[in-house]
């Protein structure tokens, strides 16, 4: 794999103007985001839950956008390790790979890179603003979106103890990265946002729960970035 450019250290640029994508999700009417630990199916969102995913993510400080795409994705972490600039589309993110152990693999945890495999995420506004900014902050040579200071893959160890343990301590709130994505489906579900969709959105496997409470409709992509953003 190509080595990727250092990532800038550098605080997002909070007074740039949102892009045309960013203006027009943002024009629907918003929800609250993800918990940090998500509510019962039927419980109405909260403010102050949505406050601590926030609070979590702005704890990470450079490392925010990195963060957030896991609170408002609800991806693995070797799938957001592995993310390319090709994958963001600008309003979707395009799940086709694997980082493990400094290593990059074709496929995901379900598909295990069959032909056609991946899918696509939604992705609500402010996290859509943040990605454009860091991969703009990389320059066009870097292969990755999220990278080491060094401009490298990052390996596991090394990113729980460079950005997400330091992130749990500034926070002051124990969550660890795959509960991200347990709030994430638990929480679009109690909002009523379509078991199909949510399941491929996910990345379950069609043998699950999610998948078999109905088809997959395709039509709750602006929910869903409603709901997160």
């Amino acid at each position: 794999m190509p080595s990727a450019s250092s990532v800038p250290s550098q605080q997002w640029p909070r007074t740039r103007s949102p892009t045309k994508f960013a203006t027009s999700i943002r024009s629907r009417a918003s929800a609250s985001a993800p918990t940090i630990r998500g509510p019962r199916r039927n419980a109405a969102p909260s403010a102050s839950l949505a406050s601590r995913k926030c609070a979590f993510a702005k704890a990470a400080g450079r490392y925010e956008a990195l963060v957030r795409t896991f609170t408002d994705t609800g991806m693995r972490l070797g799938e957001v390790l592995s993310l390319r600039p090709e994958d963001f589309d600008g309003e979707t993110l395009q799940v086709r790979r694997t980082a493990h152990e400094g290593r990059i693999l074709e496929g995901t945890k379900t598909d295990h890179g069959e032909e056609d495999a991946g899918r696509v995420v939604p992705v609500p506004a402010t996290l859509a603003w943040m990605l454009e900014a860091q991969i703009n902050l990389n320059g066009p040579d870097c292969a990755l979106i999220f990278t080491t200071p060094r401009g490298r893959l990052w390996r596991e160890r090394t990113f729980y103890r460079d950005v997400w343990k330091p992130t749990q301590e500034a926070s002051g709130l124990d969550v660890r990265p795959h509960e991200c994505r347990h709030s994430y489906v638990t929480h679009l579900r109690a909002a009523g946002v379509n078991d199909g969709d949510l399941a491929e959105i996910a990345g379950h496997r069609v043998e699950t729960m999610l998948a078999r409470y109905t088809h997959s409709v395709g039509t709750s992509f602006p929910a869903v970035q409603s709901i997160i953003g």
